[in-house]
């Protein structure tokens, strides 16, 4: 019967206590608007309804099954090009006065809030619990996240009057301006900030990891010294 009790015991306990996944210490913390937002294939800013999120760090989950652009613009005119693709289950954050934001294939749903900071546990003193961050000094065209083989984490972008592209490399050091194949490439408008979140499945680069903000893209690299650009890599 003791047996019984406790197994009775184990049981609603795991019923009543909450799950609390791993690294949800470090999780972001955001305020969610509550509400589930339908996207058809023609361009909707998402500050009309939501103006809380022009111009503060903001999030957009693709909630549905199909692709979507999401572009994060000082403009209030819908865009005619570009955009960046988040796929289902995909989360992006940038920060810009207006979101603008369409379905590829069909009617899409997304929810989306700010985020307000980060909950963060316990700090450590073992070096290997955290990635390492580098950043340019000044506004630049290229960094080098990681000389060396490494899995990048995230990758922050702030432009100034110049949009254009953020080129990710699989290199040691920034290629030079020309013909270039890059492991990815992001738009970005004028006068704004993007943070590309790879934490829930890192890329792992066998070379190096540096990345351009150049005019031109995807495939032709004219480097732009006008960004911000921050690496988090491992």
């Amino acid at each position: 019967m003791k047996g019984l009790f406790r197994a009775w015991c184990a049981l609603l306990l795991a019923l009543v206590l909450p799950i609390v996944p791993a690294g949800a210490a470090d999780a972001p913390v955001s305020e969610g608007y509550g509400s589930t937002i339908a996207v058809t294939t023609s361009w909707a800013d998402l500050i009309v309804p939501y103006g809380a999120m022009a111009s503060a760090p903001a999030f957009v989950h693709n909630l549905g099954a199909t692709r979507l652009v999401v572009f994060f613009t000082a403009s209030a005119s819908a865009p005619t090009a570009g955009g960046i693709v988040i796929k289902p289950g995909e989360t992006l954050t940038g920060t810009a006065a207006h979101v603008w934001i369409r379905s590829i294939d069909a009617t899409g749903a997304v929810t989306v809030g700010r985020v307000m900071g980060s909950a963060v546990g316990a700090p450590s003193s073992d070096a290997s619990a955290a990635t390492t961050a580098v950043a340019t000094s000044a506004v630049a065209g290229g960094l080098v996240g990681k000389a060396s083989p490494g899995t990048l984490f995230g990758v922050n972008v702030t432009t100034g009057a110049s949009a254009g592209y953020l080129l990710l490399f699989n290199a040691i050091a920034v290629p030079a301006d020309g013909a270039v194949t890059p492991a990815r490439c992001l738009p970005i408008a004028a006068n704004t900030g993007i943070e590309v979140n790879y934490r829930p499945v890192p890329l792992y680069f066998p070379a190096g990891i540096s990345a351009a903000f150049s005019t031109t893209g995807c495939f032709t690299k004219t480097a732009s010294a006008t960004a911000f650009i921050a690496i988090d890599a491992k």
